[in-house]
């Protein structure tokens, strides 16, 4: 179960990235709720969305550096947009990559479609 970092903010980040111009969208969000929550969301619900449709993760990892490269993103205490990707990211990549079982390296394989979004977040 999610739990939402603002009203609907799940189903607005999803509905974001599917927008053709999904960067502004999404900044447009951040900057109407610019709290560390909010962005966590957006971090995970990137990572959702990449995993249910690896073959656009290539361009959800460009929307994700448009908005953390914005001149115009808020920052968030005394973190800017881009600190928090970074820690986040890398905080999501690790615990996805902790993985007991050895699995085939498909498609569908969550190792794999983690250890992608790793190499195209950074």
């Amino acid at each position: 179960m999610e739990i939402d970092s603002f009203p609907n903010s799940g189903q607005l980040f999803r509905s974001a990235f599917d927008l053709p111009n999904s960067a502004s969208e999404l900044l447009k969000l951040i900057k109407e709720h610019p709290t560390y929550p909010a962005i966590i969301e957006l971090v995970v619900i990137y990572a959702i969305v990449a995993e249910k449709n690896p073959i656009r993760a290539e361009a959800l990892a460009s929307t994700m550096l448009q908005v953390r490269n914005a001149p115009d993103a808020p920052t968030v205490g005394d973190y800017t947009i881009a600190e928090i990707f970074y820690r986040e990211l890398a905080s999501l990549h690790r615990r996805a990559l902790e993985v007991d079982d050895i699995e085939p390296l498909t498609p569908s394989n969550f190792f794999l479609t983690s250890s992608l979004l790793s190499a195209l977040s950074f």
